[in-house]
């Protein structure tokens, strides 16, 4: 137990420092008089639109505090790119529990928004606040234009959820009454993996800065899925001497091994990403299944004759090990991360055949009695790894799962598994 504790110290001290350390990134920055500055900008993959940022020149110079009035650009190399805007904004959230209309009221603000899609014609940008997600079009010549999506209760009529999707109607003049592109505003949601293909198709030629080698698009994605294969190596052995209840015999069972051996396991399972792009932190929720056979032999005796007996176990077992634990990156990079993670599992342990051939020495009687164990119990897990765009090679090692019968046959299971997923998206 206290080796556990400590690991679990440990491990949460490690995760903390991560948190904490810099991320400086190869940037640029586009002064108010319109000078271009090469340097390197602390890169905190934002999940709010950032009101000021970390910046120096050389990676060695101490840092400088930018503002929203000390530049109109700012570019991290191959990831995310700012430009400032005076804008006008909406101060109610997206959801309302009243009419909308009372509360449509706008501010004046100067940002830095997120670009998205750099079109000819049409360019789509993100400013993100903890209380709605506002999004923008703008026109070469034109001002961002905050896209309208409403959702309240009318307390006047039927009390029901009504959605006002204004966005579409203010897509509509791009569309130079083309009905392929009619169709897909109509079919659109109020969210970026949504519309960023809309805007992308609105221009007949655009320039789009998405990134395919990101963890998917530019929208905010919470979840990824994934499902691989790999290898288990697995003991089983008995956790002490015990007296087994077999019915009409008493043996008495020495400490016992049934050895290592390595069989494959199928994954599946879930990502609830923190943030987008790069990952500071995620939670993992993950289902691995293999099959085992084991195999023991032993000579015991049976304490109310004295006769010998000899003894050969067999157990064939399906393992389900449903699994959340959280993961904690060492390495600040889009395309690939190095993580440790830690959880807990509950193992549903199945046992299509678990039984004992005994064969008595001194009669020359052979019988066979036949055993259940306990279907599981929860356990600590511990792992490693690493992501290379949608590749995934991840290293668990459970703590003992430990299982037995109502004889209080006992055992203990220990399981490291190596396996290699693919990410969906």
């Amino acid at each position: 137990m206290r080796i556990k504790l400590l690991l679990i110290n440990v491990f949460f001290l490690i995760a903390c420092s991560l948190a904490a350390q810099q991320n400086f990134k190869p940037s640029f920055i586009v002064a108010n008089n319109g000078d271009t500055i090469k340097g390197y900008i602390d890169y905190r993959n934002w999940e709010y639109s950032p009101s000021s940022f970390q910046f120096k020149s050389k990676l060695n110079d101490a840092a400088t505090n930018y503002k929203i009035a000390d530049c109109k650009y700012f570019e991290i190399t191959g990831l995310d790119k700012y430009e400032r805007f005076d804008i006008t904004k909406l101060t109610a959230p997206a959801w309302a529990m009243s009419d909308w209309n009372q509360l449509d009221t706008t501010i004046a603000d100067k940002v830095f928004l997120r670009l998205i899609v750099n079109g000819i014609k049409l360019s789509l940008y993100e400013y993100n606040e903890n209380y709605r997600l506002h999004l923008y079009i703008k026109t070469p010549a034109g001002n961002p234009e905050e896209l309208i999506f409403k959702e309240f209760i009318d307390t006047v009529d039927t009390y029901s959820i009504v959605t006002k999707n204004n966005y579409r109607v203010q897509l509509m003049p791009f569309t130079n009454y083309n009905k392929k592109l009619i169709r897909l505003i109509n079919n659109s949601e109020f969210r970026l993996s949504s519309l960023r293909p809309v805007v992308k198709a609105l221009n007949s030629n655009v320039t789009d800065y998405y990134n395919k080698d990101y963890y998917g698009s530019y929208a905010k994605r919470r979840v990824r899925y994934f499902a691989g294969a790999g290898v288990t190596q697995t003991s089983l052995r008995y956790k002490e001497k015990t007296r087994i209840g077999f019915t009409a015999t008493n043996l008495q069972m020495t400490k016992s091994d049934f050895g290592t051996q390595a069989k494959p396991i199928l994954a599946i399972g879930v990502d609830v990403l923190q943030s987008r792009q790069h990952q500071t932190a995620f939670f993992r929720a993950e289902i691995q299944s293999g099959y085992f056979s084991f195999i023991n032999k032993s000579t015991e005796t049976d304490v109310v004759t004295g006769n010998k007996i000899n003894n050969s176990y067999s157990v064939k077992e399906i393992i389900l090990l449903p699994s959340i634990n959280a993961n904690f990156n060492l390495t600040r990079n889009p395309h690939y991360n190095l993580y440790l993670g830690a959880g807990a599992l509950y193992g549903f342990l199945f046992f299509p055949e678990s039984e004992v051939l005994s064969s008595n020495q001194t009669t020359g009687k052979d019988s066979t009695y036949k055993f259940k164990f306990a279907k599981g119990n929860a356990a600590l897990k511990f792992n490693a790894g690493a992501t290379y765009k949608k590749i995934d090679l991840a290293l668990s090692v459970y703590t003992n799962l430990e299982h037995g019968n109502s004889f209080t046959f006992k055992s203990q299971q220990q399981l490291i598994t190596l396996r290699l997923a693919y990410i969906i998206q």
